[in-house]
């Protein structure tokens, strides 16, 4: 085995965030390598930047080296000659000991890890939607395209997963061997960690950061319209809380306090089929900046989870540190990341979801323990501890013997 080194000169690709800057990838681009440069900072880092990033897109710690990759116009070309022949080229010449790919993509679009490796490649793969959620996949391209970039997986030196349950679906593919896959877990995004959440007991206003007034009080629910998130378990177990609350003339949060619904993400291609007195107690926003959402998460009564897949599932930490009750699902990477500080329940079993948020919103003392609990279990998600588990798979990927060729 090769000698290990103390200090390493690591290469970044950045190439993922000229499809996601400030969310998703963008923001764990920006808290993990600001995290980096804290507990590891006796190493160098270099980021390979594409051409056509703009300055504000591209997080650059103190003391980072950024090397810019021209990035050809050839249509879906570009990311196959960027990643396969420029980006390979111009590590060979920045002289790093490892290169990172932040991300495992499904778009053909996108760039590649490259197939000729002139330095140890550690990949992280956040999560394995496709292989659960088909219907992702929709184009035969983009099928091929994942294999492909599975096969990648296969034959990068160390892999980074965000929790023990994707580690556990990576294994189930064989993807990797289990000694060449760290756990990195993910923690709130750096810049959602700073914001302001004194109004965290659920009754602040959302006014004046970037939100309307919203009704109150209200469950909240954060994610797309993909099968995985589970958007129609949300809105039947919505549906039956508010027919409850018309039967019986008292809802969950008392008498004369109506319930209503606010949904993050994804299009209301699913609200118009609900009943009109369900539907107009649903606010929607198809996207919000990182500040108001942090608001809408300090002013819910509860926030409901039941994603039936994720890798991570970081919705739950975002919710927890913001101070909300949360209700999530009983399996995977979910059950994982809130441990004891959540309320869990089938995701596939709506009137479980229905049975947990009232006993939220109805009982004082149980809202409270799980806040307390919530805030708790989201302070022991930090940025270092991805970092630090980061630089083990970095050092791994430099000293151990190369992985078997598929």
């Amino acid at each position: 085995m090769p000698k290990r080194k103390n200090v390493l000169r690591i290469g970044i690709d950045l190439s993922p965030l000229r499809h996601s800057a400030h969310r998703g990838i963008g923001a764990y681009a920006r808290s993990l390598l600001a995290a980096l440069g804290r507990v590891g900072g006796q190493h160098q880092y270099v980021l390979f930047v594409p051409q056509g990033l703009k300055v504000g897109e591209v997080p650059a710690p103190p003391k980072y080296e950024m090397r810019r990759v021209p990035m050809p116009r050839l249509g879906r070309a570009s990311a196959l000659v960027y990643s396969q022949l420029l980006l390979p080229l111009h590590v060979g010449r920045a002289g790093v000991d490892l290169l990172h790919f932040l991300d495992v993509p499904i778009n053909p679009s996108h760039p590649l890890a490259p197939i000729y490796k002139p330095v140890p490649v550690v990949i992280t793969l956040h999560d394995l939607t496709p292989l659960y959620a088909p219907a992702v996949l929709r184009k035969r391209r983009y099928r091929w395209f994942y294999r492909l970039a599975l096969w990648q997986c296969t034959r990068a030196d160390a892999l980074v997963v965000d929790s023990h349950s994707s580690r556990a679906d990576a294994l189930k593919a064989r993807i990797a061997e289990a000694r060449r896959i760290f756990v990195a877990p993910l923690a709130v995004p750096a810049e959602a960690a700073h914001s302001d959440s004194d109004s965290s007991s659920g009754s602040g206003s959302g006014s004046g950061f970037g939100l309307p007034d919203l009704p109150r009080p209200y469950i909240l629910h954060v994610g797309s319209d993909d099968w995985n998130k589970n958007r129609q378990a949300v809105l039947r177990a919505f549906t039956m809380l508010v027919e409850t609350e018309t039967v019986t003339g008292v809802g969950a949060v008392g008498a004369g306090s109506h319930l209503h619904l606010v949904l993050v993400g994804g299009s209301t291609a699913s609200l118009s089929a609900l009943p009109d007195e369900v539907r107009t107690r649903i606010v929607h926003h198809a996207y919000l900046d990182r500040q108001a959402l942090t608001r809408l998460y300090a002013g819910a009564r509860v926030f409901v989870f039941p994603s039936r897949y994720e890798g991570f599932g970081l919705p739950i930490l975002e919710a927890m540190q913001a101070g909300v009750p949360v209700v999530t699902s009983n399996t995977g990477a979910m059950r994982e990341v809130a441990g004891d500080a959540a309320l869990l329940v089938d995701p596939d079993r709506p009137q479980e979801l229905a049975a947990a948020v009232r006993r939220v919103l109805s009982d004082a003392s149980l809202a409270c323990e799980l806040r307390e609990r919530g805030r708790a279990r989201a302070a022991t998600f930090t940025w270092e501890r991805t970092a630090h588990a980061t630089l083990a798979a970095y050092k791994f990927a430099v000293a151990a013997d190369r992985p078997t060729r598929r």
